[in-house]
């Protein structure tokens, strides 16, 4: 990615200047309370800027209050920014907006164009609600956004060459958003230390060349920069451009750490070389292992035998057909079997494994058989192996909704959806997993996408108000521990994304279960998304229903795409009726979850390695002529996975005619791993050996 400074990249003279420009004295950092506390400069024309970077070091400690940068923007507590919404279409639109939000702790940005007062927003992945100091910088170069978290790129956006309101009256801020006559708006709670403005775009290369200093004079590029050393008063002083701002409430705090760390570089195969053949038993994997800090490493090693590329791999979300399957309020039978022909034609092409039907199948629920009908019809599609080129069709699951009982609440007469999507539908099923009590309103279905194993859990309208249901679905996620769950009922999340009374009932009694990662649901018109946190872990919620669009719901669904190399969870929502996807920051999302382990044994970890040192493992016991794969993670606390490796096992290396001169020749004995790749590794670790040496491992 290239962006646009001074013509081009920062030239190596600019980077020079930057790079030999003093720090800054040690000093202080601002803390506010997530009440009323900021910093505000005023109109600060100097600061109204077409392409930009804005940056800071931050520690969040949660919540304070959240400003919106306008309709069709992002609602966070504010970072640094010029402007939030006020109007469209003038002026008083907002020129950037650095932010956090609230509902999964990421970082967004936005801006306002001067063509049509449209807003553009991005956002980041990953949260940074950790009470811990990071690095957040936002670059635009007239085209496209990109957001930085920690000197790393964790989100983009194209805009389509959309210019910002450089002219914006709005005023410029910390902490909080500022409409024109500087009324404040959000308020950020923790620490901030260290703005900066340019007026270029730079790269992530630009930001590390100073990220862990404080800069102490003017730069090229640099229109503004708030040390907040002054270590006390209401001032806090702009070192290079002479833009003041006023302290109000905030108070002073220590310094930001300035650590920032590189992750270690890729790994570098050593050997056996890539794709290479009849490799001689016990197998030495070596690859060499390199920090930009010189940091000490620790190193896994995984393998497998070969598997081919598994492609795309996703899984499909249903929202509320109920409009569908009555046809009314315009909707039609015909959008509910575009939707799963859909669904079924690109099965193949797209990797689809999975279906979740998010509930409200049908609009009356025992009233109306006619609706069971069409929904049969449509899902039926999914079972056809004719259509789908599978003998039991895609798996699919389906949560029981409200319009879906007779009367509603979980005693209610389900009678017709068990007719016709009852235990007698489903069982028998590889797939099927089972089912709660007598019928198969709350019910479970085993599926993996690729290498990646799954549990889906569905539950019907207020049942996960029970207890003993959600005894059952914690026994569920017990027994099947080794799976990735995702658990959906009717009514998750609501519209404003919280967690609704089930959706609260859920995740609380399920959310020290480790293989937690999603759940979903509809029932409220709209789309919202959230995370929670807990011991470390993340659980994502999502809320996805269009009944209430032109048509029905148009067709529209959620494509849960899944790129388990790059540990990436995407969700994009599509109508196949329309033929379009909808691109807005409540409807294509994208999340981190650890994957690229999926299918693979732990060989050998974790290994103390030396930064420039190369890590090696004997694996042995291996079939002749079989294929294996292999990789190898590295991490200094920040975690880098290297390609996968693959080659074929040879027989076992012929004994040498004479012994080795020295012990340095000969690995020690019994130093393997064995090559049964479902196993563990040995029981007394592994060593790690310099480029000159060996390894062994037991």
């Amino acid at each position: 990615m290239r962006h646009a400074s001074f013509g081009g990249v920062l030239s190596p003279a600019i980077l020079a200047l930057i790079l030999s420009a003093p720090p800054a004295a040690a000093g202080t950092s601002l803390h506010f309370d997530g009440v009323d506390d900021h910093v505000t400069m005023g109109a600060a024309p100097g600061l109204g800027l077409a392409a930009f970077t804005v940056e800071c070091w931050f520690r969040w400690d949660g919540e304070g209050a959240a400003a919106s940068s306008g309709v069709g923007g992002v609602s966070a507590v504010p970072l640094v920014s010029k402007g939030r919404g006020e109007s469209d279409g003038g002026t008083q639109d907002m020129n950037y907006f650095l932010g956090i939000r609230p509902l999964d702790g990421v970082l967004v940005a936005d801006f306002e164009d001067m063509a049509t007062g449209l807003n553009h927003p991005v956002a980041g992945m990953t949260r940074v609600i950790d009470g811990n100091w990071h690095h957040a910088a936002v670059s635009y170069d007239g085209n496209e956004w990109v957001i930085y978290l920690d000197g790393l790129v964790d989100g983009t956006a194209d805009t389509g060459g959309a210019t910002p309101r450089q002219d914006s009256l709005q005023h410029f801020g910390v902490a909080a958003a500022f409409d024109t006559a500087g009324e404040a708006q959000g308020c950020f709670r923790g620490a901030i230390d260290e703005v900066r403005v340019w007026n270029v775009p730079l790269t992530a290369e630009d930001l590390w060349s100073r990220i862990d200093e404080a800069i102490g004079e003017a730069v090229p590029g640099l229109v503004a920069r708030w040390g907040f050393d002054e270590e006390g008063g209401a001032v806090a002083g702009d070192s290079v451009g002479g833009i003041d701002g006023t302290i109000v409430g905030a108070s002073w705090s220590a310094d930001a750490p300035f650590d920032a760390s590189r992750p270690p570089e890729t790994p570098v195969l050593v050997g056996p070389a890539d794709g290479e053949e009849d490799v001689y038993q016990p197998v030495t994997l070596g690859a060499g292992l390199e920090d930009p800090e010189g940091d000490s490493l620790q190193a896994w090693v995984y393998g497998r035998i070969h598997v081919e590329d598994d492609g795309p791999l996703s899984i499909v979300a249903l929202p509320d057909t109920q409009y569908y399957s009555c046809e009314c309020r315009n909707g039609s039978l015909a959008t509910f079997l575009a939707q799963t022909g859909w669904v079924a034609d690109h099965r193949g092409e797209l990797g689809i494994s999975f279906v979740a039907h998010l509930g409200d199948i049908s609009d009356s629920g025992d009233a109306a058989e006619s609706q069971w009908v069409n929904a049969d019809e449509a899902l039926s599609i999914l079972e056809d192996p004719a259509r789908t080129d599978l003998s039991e069709g895609i798996p699919y699951g389906l949560c029981v909704g409200n319009h879906d009982q007779s009367q509603g609440g979980p005693d209610a007469p389900t009678a017709l959806y068990n007719q016709y999507f009852g235990v007698d539908r489903f069982e028998g099923r590889s797939f099927y997993g089972g089912h709660f009590g007598d019928n198969n309103d709350s019910h479970y279905v085993l599926f993996s996408a690729g290498a990646v194993d799954f549990v889906a859990v569905f539950l019907e309208f207020e049942a996960a108000l029970s207890p003993d249901v959600l005894d059952w679905v914690d026994g569920i996620l017990e027994e099947h521990a080794d799976r990735r769950a995702i658990v959906s009922t009717h009514y998750m999340v609501t519209g404003d994304g919280r967690l609704s009374a089930q959706g609260e009932a859920i995740y609380e009694a399920l959310k020290h279960h480790a293989n937690l990662i999603l759940m979903m649901g509809g029932h409220i018109d709209g789309e919202a998304w959230r995370s929670d946190a807990y011991q470390g872990r993340t659980v994502y919620s999502m809320l996805a229903d269009y009944q209430f669009r032109e048509n029905g719901g148009d067709g529209w669904l959620r494509i849960i795409e899944l790129e388990p190399r790059r540990d990436l969870v995407r969700v994009r929502t599509y109508s196949p009726t329309r033929d379009e996807f909808e691109e807005d920051l409540d409807s294509a999302i994208v999340f981190p979850h650890r994957m690229h382990d999926a299918g693979f044994t732990l060989l050998a970890g974790p290994i103390d390695v030396l930064s420039g040192e190369e890590v090696g493992v004997e694996w042995e016991d291996l079939e002749p002529g079989t294929v294996y794969d292999w990789f190898v993670e590295v991490s200094d606390g920040r975690l880098t996975v290297g390609p996968i490796w693959s080659f074929t096992a040879g027989t076992q290396r012929p004994e040498p005619e004479e012994a080795a001169e020295t012990a340095d020749d000969v690995l020690p004995p019994d130093t393997h791993v064995d090559g049964d790749a479902s196993g563990d590794a040995g029981e007394d670790g592994v060593e790690a050996y310099p480029s000159t040496g060996g390894c062994s491992c037991s």
